[in-house]
């Protein structure tokens, strides 16, 4: 995970400072990220990908898949949205 934390600074072209300023962290908790003393929290992950959107929770998190996640391919995915009533009715909306 320090590596993907790395290529994210290096596509952002962020060195730590900058980068721990921008994802909300201490400076000292960042380099003790870096340099492997620490795990990233679950809370770092989030200041993460909360700071930069467009980074793929999936290959920040387990590797898989490409640094940037494609927008497309989640707006596409919907292919019905069932809306239930408090009468036991209910209605489908499919996808075009």
């Amino acid at each position: 995970m320090i590596d993907r934390i790395k290529q994210i600074m290096e596509k952002e072209n962020l060195n730590p400072s900058s980068f721990s300023e921008r994802i909300d962290i201490s400076k000292s908790k960042l380099s003790h990220i870096l340099s492997g003393r620490n795990k990233p929290s679950a809370e770092v992950l989030i200041h993460i990908l909360d700071s930069f959107q467009d980074i793929n929770p999936r290959w920040l998190l387990l590797g898989e898949g490409s640094i940037v996640e494609s927008k497309s391919q989640n707006q596409d995915s919907i292919e019905k949205i069932v809306v239930f009533y408090k009468n036991g009715s209910f209605k489908e909306f499919h996808r075009n």
